[in-house]
C-alpha cells in the first residue's frame, strides 16, 4: 500500500482556499509544519500496518473456497456451500483491514483540517468539525453516529472528497458491536464521489494522486464485494458487470500509483475470474517481478485456479529467463575458482550445484550470490598473482614499469617542439610556434600531454581532451572525446584510448580503429598502433614504418610508433623494432620505458641512465624517469622534475628546457588544490605548506 504521508508541505487546493491568494495560503500553511512532521513520523509505521493488514486479509478472504472454480465461465453450480463461507470470510477480512488503514486517513485528515481552520472560512470549517467528529465516532465502532455527521458535512460541502471517503468506508466496513451500515451500492457511490471530486488536484499534485489512487483502490473493493454478492444470488450478467467495475477502478488506482502492488494484484484476480487469461497472466508477472511473495499468494489464492497452468508456464519463463546468465556467471565463478586454486589461494566463495532443476525461488537466489562473489574471487585471484609477481624478477620489472608510466605522459618532443607537464596540471612548451602548437599557458587539470608535428594534446582530470596548433588535417577536433584515459599526437592526427578499451582517431591517417578492442596503450606516429590486454599488438598499417611487421610481436608491455619505425618493449625488459630503422637493440635488457625517433630508439633503463643506436647523445643523463624522442632531438625528465635534452638538426628553441622545474605527475589531490601527501587543506592554492601534515611541496 503506497503511503501518501509524505514530508512536503500541503498542496494547494483551490477547492477549499476560496478566494485566498496562493502567497498568503502558504504562509499560513506553514503553521502546519510541525502536525505535518508528526504525522510524517508515523507514516511508515502505519504503512506497514496496512499492507500486513492486506495480505492477511486477501489470504482469509479466500482460503476457504476450497474448490471453488476461479472462472466464471464454469457456471454457478455447486457453489451455494462455498459462497456463504466465503462472504462470511470476506466480511472478517475488509473488517480487519479497515481497523488498519483508518489511521493513515486520520492523519491526512487531520492535516487538512488545520489547513482549513487556519484558512477562517465558517462553512469549510464547520464541515470540517463534522468531520473530525466522524472520524472519531468511526474509530469507536459508531457507524451510524459517524455516516450521519459526514453526512451533514457533505451537506455544507458536497466537493469535499476526504468526507466522501471516510463515507464510502463506513458503507463498506461498518459492522461492529454497536451497529451495522454496510451498504455496498451507498459505498460505490460515495467513493465515486470520492474519486470524482479528487481528480482535479490528483492531476496537478503528487500527494493528490497517491490519495486517488487509495480511494480508486477501496472503490473497486467495493465493487468486488458487489460482484461476490451477485455471484450468491447467481445473477452472473451484474457479476460479470461489477467485476469489470472493480477491474477499472484497479487500473485507475494503479495508474495513479505505481507501488499500488494490491491494485494490480486484485485487477489480475478480476481478469482471470472475467476468463481473461493473457490479461491476468501479464498483471501478474509484472507482481512476480516486482515482489516475489506475490508467487507465494497466488498460489495460496483459489481465485487463479482457473489459469494455475498458464501461472506456472509463466514462472517456468521467469526461471528460464534468471537461469541462463546465472549459469554463465555460475561457469564464471567455476573458472575463477579454479584459477585461484592453481594459483595456491583460498577464498570462503565456492560455486554449488547449480542445475535447471532448481525452483524459480532459488535460481534467483543463486544468481545473487553469483554476482556477490565474482567480484571477490576476482580480487583474489589478482591479489594472488601480485603477490607472485613481486617474488621474481619480471615482476619487480612490471612493477617498476608501472611507476614509470606515470612520468612518461609528463613530457613530450613534438616535431620542432617540446611540451611538458607539471605537477599543478598546468603545461610547459617551447620550440616553433607558428601554429601555435605551445600556446599552451591557458591549460589547467591536464594529467597527460603528447606532441604532434605541429600540434600539442592534452588529456584532463575529466576524461576530456584539449587540442592546439596545426588543425589542416583536422588534427585537432578531439571536442567532444568523453572519458578518455591516453592520448597519442601523430604528425597530423591525434588517438584517444577509451575506459573501455576502444579508440577513436582524428586527422590524416585516422582510420582503421573503429573495431578495436581490449586495447591498453595508443601510441600514433607513422601509423597508428593499438597494444592489447594479451600483450599483442594491431595497427592500422599507415605511414612508411612497415607496421605490418608487428603482426606477430607478443608478450609487449609498451610500444611507440615512430615516423620510419615503431620501437617495443617486452615484459622480460628487451626491445624490438622494425626493420633496421632504429639499429640493433639485441643487447638491450632491464627496459622500463622506450621512445622512437625518426631513425634511432632511445630506451630508458631500471638505474635511470638512457640508451640510445642512433645520433641521440644520450650517455651523461642520469637519473631519468622519462624519455621521448622523435625526428631531430630527445628530451628526457629527470626524477627531481628537471628536464634534459638534446639536438641534432635545426634549432627552433625546443630544448631550452633547463629552466623548467616541476615537471611531473599529477595527482588528484593537486588537481583539487590538495596536499600531495595526505590530501589535507593547504594554505592556498597549490601553496607549499599543509595545514593537516604541515608538509611541504614545491608545485
Amino acid at each position: 500500500m503506497a503511503n501518501y504521508i509524505e514530508s512536503m508541505p500541503a498542496y494547494y487546493d483551490q477547492s477549499i482556499a476560496g478566494e485566498l491568494a496562493y502567497k498568503d495560503y502558504q504562509q499560513k500553511v506553514a503553521m502546519t509544519r510541525d502536525i505535518t512532521d508528526a504525522i510524517t513520523r508515523n507514516a511508515e509505521s502505519i504503512n506497514s500496518r496496512i499492507v500486513d493488514a492486506q495480505i492477511a486479509t486477501t489470504t482469509a478472504m479466500y482460503n476457504n473456497t476450497q474448490q471453488l472454480d476461479g472462472t466464471l465461465k464454469a457456471g454457478f453450480s455447486n457453489v451455494s456451500r462455498q459462497i456463504g463461507e466465503m462472504s462470511a470470510t470476506m466480511s472478517m477480512g475488509f473488517a480487519a483491514l479497515n481497523s488498519a488503514v483508518w489511521q493513515s486517513a486520520q492523519a491526512i485528515c487531520d492535516r487538512l483540517d488545520t489547513m482549513n481552520d487556519i484558512l477562517n472560512n465558517p462553512s469549510l470549517t464547520k464541515t470540517r468539525e463534522l468531520y473530525r467528529r466522524a472520524a472519531v465516532n468511526y474509530d469507536k465502532g459508531f457507524y451510524d453516529e459517524a455516516k450521519n455527521d459526514l453526512l451533514e458535512a457533505l451537506a455544507s460541502n458536497k466537493t469535499d472528497y476526504i468526507s466522501w471517503f471516510l463515507l464510502g468506508k463506513t458503507y463498506l466496513f461498518g459492522a461492529g458491536e454497536f451497529s451495522n451500515v454496510i451498504d455496498l451500492d451507498a459505498a460505490v457511490d460515495a467513493l465515486k464521489n470520492a474519486v470524482k471530486y479528487i481528480t482535479p488536484d490528483a492531476r496537478k499534485q503528487d500527494e493528490a494522486r497517491v490519495m486517488a489512487a487509495e480511494m480508486c483502490f477501496y472503490l473497486g473493493l467495493a465493487q468486488q464485494t458487489r460482484a461476490m454478492d451477485a455471484l450468491h444470488a447467481k445473477n452472473e450478467a451484474d457479476c460479470r458487470g461489477y467485476l469489470e467495475q472493480a477491474g477499472s477502478s484497479y487500473s485507475q488506482s494503479w495508474d495513479y500509483s505505481a507501488q499500488m502492488l494490491e491494485a494490480r494484484y486484485n485487477r489480475a484476480r478480476c481478469k482471470a475470474l472475467l476468463g481473461d487469461t493473457p490479461g491476468a497472466i501479464a498483471d501478474l508477472e509484472a507482481l512476480v517481478l516486482a515482489d516475489r511473495n506475490y508467487c507465494i499468494k497466488v498460489c495460496a489464492d483459489n481465485d487463479f485456479v482457473g489459469i494455475a497452468a498458464e501461472f506456472a508456464a509463466l514462472i517456468k519463463k521467469l526461471k528460464n529467463a534468471a537461469f541462463i546468465p546465472a549459469q554463465k556467471n555460475c561457469e564464471r565463478l567455476k573458472t575463477l575458482l579454479a584459477e585461484l586454486a592453481a594459483l595456491g589461494g583460498k577464498t570462503d566463495a565456492t560455486a554449488p550445484a547449480f542445475t535447471g532443476e532448481l525452483p524459480y525461488f532459488d535460481v534467483l537466489d543463486y544468481a545473487k550470490d553469483f554476482k556477490r562473489n565474482i567480484p571477490i574471487v576476482e580480487k583474489a585471484v589478482a591479489d594472488r598473482k601480485a603477490a607472485i609477481a613481486d617474488t621474481n624478477a619480471v615482476g619487480q620489472l612490471l612493477k617498476l614499469r608501472e611507476r614509470i608510466a606515470q612520468y612518461q605522459v609528463c613530457i613530450a618532443a613534438g616535431g620542432s617542439h617540446t611540451v611538458g607537464l607539471k605537477t599543478d596540471g598546468r603545461v610547459v612548451a617551447v620550440g616553433e610556434n607558428k601554429d601555435g602548437q605551445c600556446n599552451v599557458s591557458g591549460w589547467r587539470e591536464i594529467v597527460a600531454v603528447s606532441a604532434g608535428g605541429s600540434h600539442t594534446v592534452g588529456l584532463k582530470s575529466d576524461g576530456t581532451v584539449v587540442a592546439i596548433g596545426n588543425n589542416k588535417d583536422g588534427q585537432c577536433n578531439t571536442r567532444g572525446w568523453s572519458n578518455i584515459v591516453a592520448v597519442s599526437a601523430g604528425g597530423s592526427h591525434t588517438v584517444g584510448l577509451k575506459s573501455d578499451g576502444t579508440v577513436v582517431a582524428v586527422g590524416s591517417g585516422a582510420y582503421g580503429t573503429d573495431n578495436w578492442r581490449n586495447i591498453v596503450a595508443v601510441s600514433a606516429g607513422g601509423s597508428i598502433i593499438g597494444l592489447k590486454s594479451n600483450g599483442t599488438v594491431v595497427s592500422n598499417k599507415g605511414g612508411n614504418n612497415k607496421s605490418e611487421e608487428i603482426d606477430n610481436w607478443c608478450d609487449l608491455v609498451a610500444v611507440q610508433s615512430g615516423y620510419n619505425d615503431i620501437v617495443g618493449l617486452k615484459i622480460d625488459g628487451t626491445v624490438i623494432t622494425t626493420g633496421n630503422h632504429c639499429g640493433d637493440t639485441y643487447d638491450w635488457n632491464d627496459i622500463v620505458a622506450v621512445s622512437g625517433g625518426y631513425k634511432s630508439a632511445i630506451g630508458l633503463k631500471v638505474d635511470g641512465t638512457v640508451i640510445t643506436n642512433g645520433w641521440y647523445d644520450t650517455q651523461d643523463w642520469r637519473d631519468i624517469v622519462a624519455v621521448s624522442a622523435i625526428h631531430d632531438h630527445a628530451v628526457g625528465l629527470k626524477a627531481d622534475g628537471t628536464v634534459v635534452a638534446v639536438n641534432d638538426i635545426g634549432d627552433f628553441g625546443q630544448c631550452n628546457v633547463s629552466g623548467w622545474r616541476g615537471i611531473g605527475p599529477v595527482s588528484k589531490w593537486q588537481i583539487q588544490g590538495k596536499c600531495a601527501y595526505c590530501g589535507g587543506e593547504l594554505g592556498g592554492l597549490f601553496t607549499k605548506k599543509c595545514k593537516d601534515c604541515g608538509k611541504e611541496k614545491n608545485y
